[in-house]
């Protein structure tokens, strides 16, 4: 039933998703063109060496050589690994000043990171409050009214909502990495998806985590941190449910991205894996706020529904 509910919730509301992710495509744009312009000639020096040393190819044909490789040549496997970094040295040491270029890119991308999280956080906030909007009252407000109005509860939330994703989404990255290096490694594809497994069973609890945390700002209370507060007391009673439906998603998520790495070139890669994850964060939100209003008891809509009236004395 409650598949059913979010389907429509989804399927009524798809407009309000492109509006914002238009907003989301902008807002990467932006962030991208403010640090090209400081690191134009240090990333393109980076990209020529990656050309000039075909890392791209030989990044594809590691992956090719890891999805089928045979767990017996532990030496050859050892070889490939030792070739692959040395082709990195190699590029990356014909940079003159690369230490220090790369200590301040660093860091850069780590405060564009926060940006990007942010910046298209700013659009999320007021996409669910257009949704919300029409699961109370049955009617979609203006998109544009709903950004201006909802501007400073968005940036006073996403403030500390990206720091938070960022962290998290960084700590499961790194748990992965580290489990299919020290475990699964020496399983080929079998090792490979085991790993995108537990990425995805480990980006699931962070997000049933902070499912609450959207709906209950926008219901509540405006306060960022009770919002916070309460929206972890009301997972605790719902924590597994919201687990298995966002390790679903994710899961499906997950798998379609890694399938693309073969079919396509890698800006289009990019680009559709952006696609993806927006995408997958609207679908998430919306099953966290049906969760939300079936948890609360709360009457909603899911659907538009039409009032016709008829003259009783024709």
């Amino acid at each position: 039933m409650h598949a059913k509910k979010t389907f429509l919730l989804i399927g009524n509301n798809y407009t309000t998703h492109l509006k914002s992710l238009l907003l989301q495509i902008l807002a990467i744009c932006f962030i991208v063109a403010i640090f090209g312009l400081f690191f134009f000639n240090f990333g393109n020096l980076i990209v020529k060496a990656i050309e000039k040393e075909g890392l791209v190819r030989k990044t594809q044909e590691l992956i090719s050589y890891l999805v089928n490789w045979n767990s017996a040549d532990q030496t050859e496997f050892s070889q490939k690994i030792l070739s692959y970094i040395d082709s990195i040295s190699q590029s990356l040491s014909t940079i003159p000043n690369f230490n220090v270029k790369l200590a301040t890119a660093i860091w850069s991308t780590i405060i564009a990171g926060y940006a990007v999280y942010f910046l298209v956080g700013l659009s999320v906030f007021p996409t669910f409050f257009s949704v919300n909007q029409f699961m109370t009252t049955n009617s979609k407000p203006f998109y544009l009214w709903s950004v201006i109005k909802k501007s400073v509860d968005s940036m006073r939330m996403m403030a500390l909502r990206a720091l938070i994703n960022l962290i998290m989404d960084w700590c499961c990255l790194f748990l992965t990495l580290g489990a299919y290096l020290i475990t699964f490694v020496n399983l080929g594809m079998t090792g490979i998806i085991i790993s995108l497994l537990i990425w995805a069973a480990l980006v699931s609890a962070r997000s049933a985590m902070l499912a609450y945390w959207l709906p209950v700002n926008i219901n509540e209370t405006s306060k960022t941190r009770q919002a916070f507060k309460s929206g972890i007391i009301y997972m605790l009673d719902d924590f597994w449910n919201l687990f298995l439906k966002s390790f679903i998603v994710i899961t499906i998520t997950s798998l379609v991205a890694f399938s693309i790495i073969f079919l396509f070139q890698p800006l289009v890669v990019l680009i559709l894996t952006m696609l993806l994850i927006s995408l997958s964060s609207y679908v998430l939100n919306c099953i966290y706020f049906v969760n939300y209003y079936e948890l609360k008891g709360k009457p909603y809509f899911v659907k538009k529904v039409t009032v016709t009236y008829s003259d009783d004395n024709a």
